[in-house]
């Protein structure tokens, strides 16, 4: 793991935010920590992963939580799906879900973090 000495953090809205961004972020070992505020009474869908299958397990109105890592499967090539820790517990979502369709608004955040 990266020592994060010299490193600036702040909240960013997700506006400009991409996939690959996140990507890239994990690539470098930072830390990416996502909040999901419910807008218009959205929740975002949490999936577990059973014989490869995504499987949607739980809800969320609004929550933090922290990427871990990225999960594509070829034979759903138009989604994108991050490995997540919720609640201690490993789970999924799916990017464009999470970022287009589920009523996402202006509270609706990640933490950006640079290292210098």
């Amino acid at each position: 793991m990266r020592k994060l000495s010299g490193c600036t953090a702040y909240w960013r809205g997700l506006a400009g935010v991409s996939y690959d961004e996140i990507r890239d972020m994990l690539d470098q070992d930072i830390p990416v920590i996502l909040a999901f505020y419910r807008h218009n009474k959205a929740e975002l869908d949490f999936y577990t992963l059973s014989d490869n299958t995504l499987k949607v397990s739980s809800l969320a109105y609004a929550h933090y939580f922290v990427v871990t890592g990225i999960y594509e499967n070829p034979n759903v090539p138009d989604k994108h799906f991050l490995e997540v820790s919720s609640a201690g517990k490993k789970e999924y979502i799916c990017w464009e879900e999470y970022i287009y369709g589920k009523g996402i608004n202006a509270f609706s955040s990640y933490i950006k973090i640079s290292i210098k």
